[in-house]
């Protein structure tokens, strides 16, 4: 056990992890660690990992796909990093979700002491990303191969009911990869906007400025995105990436 960012720094090196089926995990010394792997479907695979090492720890990791992957963080408690040795890094942090993108990455995850950590991924394949935004857009998104990071941002209240519902689905494979599909649909806003930028259409921008003005007369009313769209003549999709294009913010 090496040295980390500070003399009482854990590092744990790939041959330390434990792995029974879809399941890995730490010995005791280290603290609380473990995740595990479910495969939804062909093409999306589902993470679900806890750590809270008892003193900072430094996972050495090294991760290869047999093709490019999107893969999607959230975060449920906690906080962490991910440095990788080219020099590219990572924050994952409660109540936010990273999108990031690569094929073959290595480096160093660090999880604070006694800091309960839990998160949860959705790894979305070339093919299958390729079948909902097009060849094109996917190229864009994953062409190059290296670590990239395409999204950052604050879940939406939207987001946060899917990911509730995907967690009370544990077990439930079916619920499972209805909802993960949800949580996707509900973030390709996010990082459409690696397409070739299109200027936003005339009647769009109507569109989300009449959106805003609806909801700032009806404050004191609970909105939903669907309402919203309904009122404007949008669908629910499009009405969120366009008001993010316009306003750099979404409607909910």
């Amino acid at each position: 056990m090496g040295e980390g960012r500070g003399s009482s720094t854990q590092r744990v090196m790939p041959r330390m992890v434990l792995r029974e089926g879809n399941r890995r995990q730490l010995p005791d010394q280290f603290g609380q660690y473990w995740s595990q792997s479910d495969m939804l479907a062909d093409g999306l695979t589902l993470v679900t990992s806890s750590y809270q090492p008892l003193k900072p720890l430094v996972e050495e990791a090294e991760t290869a796909h047999s093709q490019p992957v999107l893969v999607m963080t959230f975060g449920l408690n906690g906080e962490s990093n991910y440095i990788e040795k080219r020099g590219a890094s990572m924050t994952f942090r409660q109540q936010h979700v990273t999108i990031a993108s690569f094929h073959h990455s290595l480096g160093e995850r660090y999880y604070p002491e006694r800091q309960k950590v839990d998160q949860l991924r959705l790894l979305v394949s070339e093919s299958m990303l390729e079948r909902y935004i097009g060849g094109a857009a996917t190229e864009r998104l994953l062409g190059d191969y290296r670590l990239r990071q395409h999204a950052y941002s604050r879940l939406a209240p939207v987001a946060q009911q899917h990911l509730h519902s995907l967690q009370q689905a544990q077990g439930d494979m079916l619920s499972m990869h209805i909802h993960a599909l949800n949580l996707l649909a509900a973030h390709l806003y996010l990082f459409e906007e690696t397409r070739e930028a299109a200027r936003l259409h005339p009647q769009d921008v109507v569109a989300v400025e009449r959106a805003r003005d609806w909801m700032v007369a009806h404050l004191s009313e609970t909105l939903s995105l669907c309402a919203l769209a309904l009122v404007v003549g949008l669908s629910g999709y499009k009405l969120k990436l366009t008001f993010h294009r316009h306003f750099n913010t979404t409607p909910g």
